[in-house]
């Protein structure tokens, strides 16, 4: 294998790799919908007013942001657009446009990133009067959860189905793509072949004859060499393209 091929090869298992991360990443949302919503519960349930509560209820405002970033993050790349330099533009696309065939998850990702950032408001309202802060946390919370444990999670889950059916897609495509190449090509190569003991056939011929004209045969005498070196010539570049071939 060449090293333009070695190149090819590199690329599309990195591309494959990236594409696959990034599935990923959408695929987490279920996990960060469920982290968030237990942030909001223990915020809600006074689990923070314990010994050290000052530091729990921050690290779970700390969590709560992470899930809004990482949220944002991907409404991002489901709008084909991507801070991480890693991601391949090609990817975007696909992704952007996928998700554009399955209107309800960027509507479904943008809402879940709006009620975990409502969830993250309302936390961080500490100095806001006791009641009214227990209200508007325990209704942000209870409608996250509603949200996030029925048409979210489908949504997700639908919609990473339909990512990994289509690489599944591309892949059956490029193995029946690869297939019938592999034909065309075999099948060339026979015709070479078939050619170039053809070729040879009238060099012989042309050599008898050229015999047997005597001086008068001179002039056809190199026409037939020049014939032999040709089908030299085509069943070398066949053989030699079958070896390749299988080198690949």
């Amino acid at each position: 294998m060449g090293l333009h091929a070695s190149v090819q090869t590199q690329d599309s298992v990195d591309f494959a790799s990236t594409r696959r991360r990034v599935i990923d990443q959408v695929a987490t949302l279920r996990a960060r919908a469920i982290r968030a919503a237990l942030a909001g519960h223990l915020i809600y349930s006074k689990s923070c007013d314990t010994s050290g509560g000052q530091l729990t209820h921050d690290s779970m405002i700390t969590l709560l942001q992470e899930q809004v970033d990482a949220m944002r993050q991907v409404q991002s790349m489901l709008a084909g657009k991507s801070a991480d330099t890693s991601i391949q533009p090609d990817i975007l696309e696909w992704l952007s446009s996928l998700a554009i065939q399955h209107k309800r998850v960027r509507r479904d990702v943008e809402a879940m990133h709006k009620l975990t950032q409502d969830m993250l408001n309302c936390a961080q309202r500490r100095a806001s009067p006791k009641d009214e802060y227990d209200t508007l946390l325990s209704d942000v919370w209870m409608r996250h959860l509603t949200f996030s444990r029925g048409q979210f999670f489908e949504t997700i889950s639908n919609f990473c189905d339909s990512l990994w059916n289509d690489i599944e897609n591309d892949r059956r495509d490029e193995v029946q793509y690869a297939a019938e190449a592999s034909k065309a090509i075999s099948e060339t190569l026979v015709r070479l072949e078939r050619i170039g003991k053809h070729v040879k056939l009238v060099s012989l011929n042309a050599a008898v004859e050229a015999s047997r004209a005597g001086d008068a045969g001179k002039g056809l005498t190199v026409i037939a060499v020049e014939f032999k070196s040709l089908a030299e010539e085509i069943q070398s570049l066949a053989a030699h393209a079958r070896t390749k071939i299988k080198a690949q």
